[in-house]
């Protein structure tokens, strides 16, 4: 990244609730680096449930055939959730409610992986969970 010259004494840097944990550290030290004459201050207010479920994903999609990510379409955490699963699964998919997976062929999953986002209700994962294990 090219950045240019400031007369800034001062950079305050703070990130979403529900990034990546891992890209806003990686941002946070682009901008110290860059800005070596201003007095730079991080504030880093993702939330521990977030950095947990981010990790678990992670986990998870890796051991996993197939990954399934409940939560809202819109949602800036369960679309990070949906990133993550990516990188580390090749079949992934997004849906707000069993009804989405109804059409999707399993036969040939070897191992489906459940995550949700963190505003997903309970019922919605409950729902997911038990026609999947119906199949």
């Amino acid at each position: 990244m090219e950045y240019e010259k400031t007369n800034l004494g001062r950079v305050y840097v703070v990130g979403q609730t529900t990034i990546s944990s891992k890209k806003f550290d990686m941002l946070a030290e682009e901008i110290e680096k860059n800005f070596i004459e201003a007095d730079v201050i991080v504030d880093k207010t993702i939330c521990n449930a977030t950095e947990v479920r981010q990790k678990e994903t992670r986990e998870m999609a890796k051991k996993f055939h197939t990954m399934i990510i409940i939560g809202g379409k819109n949602s800036s955490n369960t679309k990070e959730l949906v990133k993550i699963a990516e990188e580390n699964c090749q079949n992934v998919y997004a849906i707000e409610t069993v009804d989405e997976i109804k059409n999707i062929d399993f036969s040939n999953a070897e191992s489906i992986g459940i995550m949700a986002g963190a505003s997903t209700p309970k019922e919605s994962i409950l729902d997911v969970k038990e026609y999947l294990e119906n199949l």
